[in-house]
């Protein structure tokens, strides 16, 4: 007796994966995971382990998810998009509360992007897709590639509203500031998609290790010319790290290669973003009283405060490794500053900025960001030992 095939199901589709820690990060902070039809890539950002632990949090338990056994409405509820949505918003939840038992890992987060094969509301096969943060998903077809995904960061802010082109980005000294990641808020709001999956169609997930390094062209000329994903995810993080290697790189690689003819999804739908609501607490009236303008200032005064003191806080909580009277330093703060807080000398003395090659001295021009003081301190020795000092 032949086994009735979910819709999903009628989807085939095969992977390739690569991860590597580059030139410069002293541990890898990225992962992913693949299950049955289910592909999640992180890219984890916090002290110490903090990142490695967040990022592997959530790509494990999305995947688990999609793993556990279920039946009939509940299995098709999950392979869906609100079902791949949910799955998100549990991961992010279990970043949160892994660190809350830690104090080494608290403020550790990560971005996320997925696709998962799924089925849309009236039973068409469709690729599922969702994003958090700034790692990428992109689609080949008829040989172009165009990106699915919108990055949740400072510098993509600006590029949508018009303020930045899309060169002044990729070298803006804030570029790696997110909106949006896991195990920063309870509330995450979750990009998600719906594909209509085709034969022959080419997908990359992968962290801003890539996209940062290779250009357009590079990355499309590589997922042409090898026709293994494995192959093709593997030249990929390669010529990333060849390319400068200044960050963590990862790199899944999706192929559809069976898909039904009648997998269609609505124009409408098909590339429609939909995204997490919380829905609004009803408030109670409140009682009107003679004291209300005395109560409304010192609320204004207490949130000043609060206002001030985020300000000042996350001003102060950056590290960046720059240039200081011609030698490579490290600071304290923000690349720019902000408002009146300016960033403060911590270490000085590095290797002079005139010995680095050009790459490194464009690097150390716009700010290389860290995580902390001590991933600070290997990013000038990491310099000084590829100046040949």
């Amino acid at each position: 007796m032949n086994r009735r095939l979910e819709s999903w199901q009628k989807i085939t589709l095969r992977s390739g994966g690569a991860t590597h820690q580059g030139k410069v990060r002293a541990n890898n902070q990225d992962a992913y995971a693949v299950t049955d039809g289910v592909f999640v890539l992180t890219d984890g950002m916090g002290g110490h382990s903090g990142g490695e632990v967040a990022s592997e949090v959530a790509a494990t338990t999305v995947v688990k998810l999609f793993s556990e056994p279920s039946r009939g409405r509940k299995a098709a509820e999950r392979r869906s998009r609100s079902g791949l949505e949910n799955a998100v918003t549990v991961a992010n939840h279990e970043v949160i509360k892994r660190a809350a038992t830690n104090p080494d890992l608290r403020g550790m987060g990560t971005t996320l992007c997925a696709i998962v094969a799924a089925t849309s509301q009236d039973g068409a096969p469709i690729l599922a897709v969702a994003n958090v943060g700034d790692s990428r998903v992109y689609r080949l077809t008829a040989g172009a590639l165009s990106q699915v995904s919108e990055d949740h960061s400072l510098v993509a802010d600006l590029v949508r509203a018009g303020e930045l082109s899309a060169t002044e980005a990729a070298r803006h000294p804030q570029r790696n500031v997110l909106t949006r990641a896991l195990g920063i808020e309870v509330n995450l709001a979750v990009d998600t998609w719906e594909l209509a999956p085709v034969a022959g169609d080419r997908f990359l997930l992968c962290s801003d290790g890539l996209f940062n390094e290779l250009d357009h062209r590079t990355i499309t000329d590589a997922l042409l010319n090898f026709e293994e994903p494995q192959d093709a995810a593997d030249a990929l993080t390669g010529a990333a790290v060849a390319a400068g290697g200044h960050d963590n790189v990862t790199v899944l690689v999706v192929d559809v290669t069976e898909a039904p003819e009648t997998a269609k999804v609505a124009t409408s739908e098909a590339h429609t973003k939909i995204q997490s609501v919380v829905p609004a607490l009803p408030k109670k009236r409140r009682k009107i009283v003679t004291w209300r303008v005395s109560v409304f200032f010192a609320t204004l005064l207490v949130l000043a405060g609060v206002v001030f003191g985020s300000i000042w806080y996350y001003a102060q909580s950056g590290w960046f490794v720059g240039q200081h009277e011609g030698r490579v330093s490290v600071f304290q703060g923000r690349p720019d500053g902000l408002l009146w807080f300016e960033p403060r000398l911590a270490v000085s003395g590095g290797v002079s900025v005139a010995e680095l090659s050009e790459h490194d001295q464009d690097l150390v021009a716009a700010a290389i960001e860290a995580d902390s003081l001590t991933a600070a301190r290997e990013v000038m020795e990491r310099l000084n030992e590829r100046s040949g000092g």
